[in-house]
């Protein structure tokens, strides 16, 4: 029932922010008395915004003539001692051993019984592509039990 209860009001609320144009169409009494809680909203009072005047005009900025910068280069930097360096070891010479030679293909040769042919690319795709098909369906039918 409470779920109810708020898609109405949702639904109330998203009918007023779409059908209306943003502005409250409330009457408000002229004389009601007003709280500082609750200041009164008038249409009249926020029409135009009106700025108060500057009680005086802000100091004009003096021009002042750059000052005079005097350059002084950094310190010499004294002579830097050498740093030991660490002995490299040596790396001894690969031995150049004999290669083997090269032999048959290490790859199977398959040969094919008397009769029979090795299909094409296309109808390879086609098959892969309905044996693909059916999985899906097997898939489907099994999740649907």
């Amino acid at each position: 029932m409470k779920f109810l209860v708020f898609n109405t009001v949702v639904l109330a609320a998203l009918g007023y922010l779409f059908l209306s144009d943003g502005r409250l169409d409330i009457p408000f009494p002229r004389n009601a008395p007003t709280t500082a809680a609750a200041p009164a909203a008038t249409p009249e009072a926020h029409d135009v915004a009106v700025l108060p005047e500057p009680a005086e005009p802000p100091p004009a900025i003096e021009a002042r003539a750059p000052e005079e910068t005097v350059f002084t280069p950094p310190p010499a930097m004294e002579e830097a001692e050498p740093v030991a360096t660490l002995p490299v070891p040596e790396i001894p010479a690969p031995q150049e051993t004999a290669l083997p030679e090269p032999g048959p293909s290490p790859a199977p040769q398959v040969t094919l019984a008397e009769g029979t042919e090795v299909m094409s690319r296309t109808e390879r795709t086609r098959e892969l592509d309905r044996l693909i098909e059916d999985m899906e369906l097997f898939y489907i039918e099994r999740i649907a039990r």
